[in-house]
């Protein structure tokens, strides 16, 4: 996992961010499975994401990042110093408190680790996103003049991503497409759906949404991660009508 050099013409070195296929951003998924638990790849399991923060050399941390939750997740490349606040909404008085962030830092916004089952299945995907972003992206941001971390929100985490520069595009892409491939692997997912919906063969066709919801929902549970994800997976997979 990586990115490629170039020379800026002045005898520098500095990084491009490799644009990866679709199918080698799998791998990456599957990859860390493999190092990981490589059971996963075949069935569904219970899973502590904060297992696999610490399986990279990460640490995990929780802060009220924004008052108004724009901000879910964060990679830190290199320590440096930052806000939190101390409410998980802006009251009048408020002011954030500055305070330093050490190298491989992955924060999460504390919400989502004090709320319900749907956060809770929020959080995973967004921890999972930022340990991606540590495995490919290190090394472009600690030998760029780029920012020494990098903030995700809930748009960039959900793949709405029309808005931002081309370069972050490709940012959140890889890490949305490999946190979907490690948290769905392809094998496992197509195991539970088939058991939960009752199919014995491989559909000839995608089969409608509509019919589908609530094997889809149960499936996702399964996986501890909410519809959406979810569903555009058994689409990828063709199992589901886009």
């Amino acid at each position: 996992m990586g990115e490629s050099h170039k020379n800026d013409g002045k005898g520098k070195e500095t990084m491009n961010i490799k644009d990866y296929s679709d199918e080698r951003l799998d791998f990456f998924g599957d990859e860390l499975n493999r190092r990981f638990d490589i059971s996963r790849l075949e069935e569904a399991k219970p899973l502590d994401v904060y297992d696999v923060v610490e399986s990279i050399g990460c640490t995990p941390d929780w802060k009220y990042i924004t008052p108004d939750q724009s901000i879910l997740g964060m990679t830190v490349f290199e320590t440096t110093n930052f806000y939190k606040w101390e409410n998980p909404f802006f009251h009048q008085s408020d002011m954030p408190k500055e305070i330093v962030l050490k190298k491989g830092t992955i924060l999460i916004d504390r919400t989502l680790n004090e709320g319900n089952r749907q956060k809770q299945q929020i959080e995973n995907f967004t921890v999972i996103h930022e340990c991606f972003h540590w495995l490919l992206h290190r090394r472009y941001f600690e030998t760029s003049d780029s920012s020494p971390y990098l903030c995700c929100t809930e748009d960039s985490l959900f793949g709405k991503t029309s808005r931002l520069d081309e370069k972050i595009r490709m940012l959140e892409h890889q890490a949305n497409r490999c946190a979907a491939s490690f948290l769905l692997p392809r094998q496992a997912v197509s195991n539970e759906f088939m058991k939960t919906a009752r199919l014995k063969n491989f559909p000839q066709h995608p089969m409608p949404l509509q019919n589908m919801k609530s094997h889809i929902a149960k499936t996702a549970t399964l996986f501890s991660v909410n519809f959406n994800p979810m569903k555009y997976r058994l689409q990828e997979l063709g199992f589901i009508q886009k």
